[in-house]
């Protein structure tokens, strides 16, 4: 991880009031984590300063049924595996985060328009996303 943009990241967030102290003990994402989902990932951005500080992560739920036999199957996930290494059961269907592209991040300052439609200009296309989560969950 670049430890200056490391440093300047926790600074923003002390800036905007957010108390980090207890970040990463317990099983909670540390701020090396967030900052790693941010700016290497591109999973989320962070948007808004001071106490309107958000951050924004595109979730793709895939719904896939297929008939077999005349009776109707679902795709679900059984297994999640954590950022941590735990692993937590449950009955889930397959979940992606689009990645954000073509975005210097730090635009987000204040927020921009979009951030929240359906067909995002700022993420991969939801159809990509769904290709991509398919393709690894099924080969």
């Amino acid at each position: 991880l670049d430890q200056a943009g490391l440093v300047a990241f926790k600074d923003r967030l002390n800036a905007a009031g957010i108390d980090c102290s207890k970040w990463g003990c317990g099983g909670a994402k540390s701020v090396e984590h967030l900052y790693w989902e941010t700016y290497q990932q591109r999973g989320c951005i962070i948007t808004g300063s001071g106490k309107e500080t958000k951050r924004v992560t595109r979730l793709l739920k895939i719904w896939l049924v297929a008939e077999i036999f005349g009776v109707d199957h679902a795709l679900f996930s059984r297994m999640q595996f954590m950022h941590d290494g735990q692993t937590v059961e449950r009955k889930q269907v397959p979940l992606r985060k689009l990645s954000w592209i073509n975005v210097p991040l730090d635009d987000f300052a204040d927020g921009a328009p979009g951030l929240s439609e359906e067909d995002c200009i700022y993420t991969e296309h939801w159809k990509t996303g769904c290709r991509k989560t398919l393709e690894e969950r099924l080969g």
